[in-house]
């Protein structure tokens, strides 16, 4: 994916988050910037203490409800880890290489 196609995708999640609330937008937005700086890997893992430090988001249970939001509108898919890595978080619509599918 080049800069150029993520801004398209990026700015396509955001609009999409926008609509499920300012919280789910924030965690979005955060997850789409940990994902890029990463090179759009098929998955990775981010603690909850992570994202509530640099989202903004003050509980965890706020947090919580972000996730089921952002997944039940499929913009991404998680699966919940209470070991050191923390959750596992898939960003949709990318295959395995981040390339839109």
């Amino acid at each position: 994916m080049t800069d150029k196609e993520f801004e398209v995708f990026q700015t396509e999640k955001m609009m999409a988050a926008k609509e499920l609330g300012v919280y789910p937008s924030y965690m979005m937005y955060w997850l789409l910037y940990k994902w890029y700086s990463l090179k759009y890997p098929k998955s990775f893992r981010m603690t909850d203490e992570a994202i509530l430090e640099i989202s903004g988001v003050k509980s965890r249970s706020t947090l919580l409800t972000a996730k089921k939001k952002l997944q039940e509108a499929g913009l991404i898919k998680y699966t919940p880890s209470y070991a050191h890595g923390g959750t596992t978080y898939y960003i949709t619509g990318t295959d395995e290489k981040g390339e839109e599918s």
